[in-house]
């Protein structure tokens, strides 16, 4: 990664969660300033996480932070309603919604089985010894 994909990667994460503060800071239990909040979190999330090279599994805090980064998509559908729809109110339809989506997500990604055995394979179409 470039030093400047890295320093745009970075300012992003910063605006991200700084609008989240604000966002968490004047809801007053409005729901769409949290439901804002979450998502806004969840892009800076996936913005650490889409960085190349990210060893999403190895460091303490990459899993959760890939977990997160998962629900992206529900997390801007539920917002989206929360700012638009009049009438909305929490449901756990929205919820579930969320859940499923991260599990349907992280069911996809690869063990650390199947990741060194891509690297084996690719070790041994170079014709290195294993």
């Amino acid at each position: 990664m470039s030093i400047v994909e890295a320093t745009l990667r970075g300012s992003a994460v910063a605006v991200l969660m700084l609008l989240a503060v604000f966002y968490l800071r004047d809801a007053r239990g409005l729901p769409s300033g949290r439901n804002r909040a979450l998502f806004l979190l969840s892009a800076a999330a996936y913005t650490v996480c889409s960085a190349p090279n990210f060893a999403r599994n190895d460091l303490p805090f990459g899993f959760p932070l890939l977990i997160v980064s998962l629900g992206v998509p529900a997390l801007l559908w539920i917002s989206a309603a929360a700012v638009f729809d009049d009438n909305f109110e929490p449901s756990c339809r929205r919820g579930i919604a969320w859940v499923g989506l991260v599990c349907q997500m992280a069911s996809s990604l690869p063990t650390a089985s199947e990741r060194s055995g891509r690297c084996s394979l690719m070790r041994s179409s170079r014709g290195t010894p294993h």
